[in-house]
């Protein structure tokens, strides 16, 4: 499992993804657009040494990135609230390897980011504000994808 950050312009949210992979075993992070670098001292605070254990690279187009891991077999999962996602609940992984993309914390992911995924995901939510902290979202939608496979 590989995670890409779409301009996840949080330093804080960006060390809590640090986290949740090294936990959860994800293999590589990769920052795009406004996203911080793991180097930014917000990042270094909120990850505490995760940054140093977690392979990460930096680029700085999404979808030059997105292209590049689906030429080397990764199935592409947008992580978003968009109308044509599919409840987490009944997603199933159709690859072995997976690269979950997680978006901006207002505006989510970007039309084109969305075309690009081979599917788009979303956690069930019952409350009415419909949102949670990205990083949050990575670690439950690890967990419920690691409970499947």
């Amino acid at each position: 499992i590989a995670c890409v950050l779409d301009s996840v312009r949080s330093a804080h949210n960006v060390g809590t993804f640090f986290r949740n992979s090294e936990c959860f075993g994800v293999k590589k992070l990769y920052l795009t657009g406004l996203t911080p670098k793991a180097d930014h001292p917000q990042v270094i605070k909120t990850a505490m040494q995760t940054e140093e254990q977690i392979d990460w690279e930096y680029n700085r187009e999404t979808q030059t990135c997105l292209k590049s891991l689906k030429s080397d077999g990764y199935q592409i999962i947008a992580v978003d609230t968009a109308n044509s996602a599919v409840s987490l609940d009944n997603f199933t992984p159709a690859a072995k390897k997976l690269a979950l993309v997680f978006g901006h914390e207002q505006f989510g992911l970007s039309l084109e980011v969305l075309q690009q995924a081979d599917q788009i995901i979303q956690i069930p939510m019952f409350g009415s504000k419909n949102s949670l902290n990205v990083g949050v979202c990575q670690g439950i939608v690890l967990q419920a994808i690691l409970s499947k496979i």
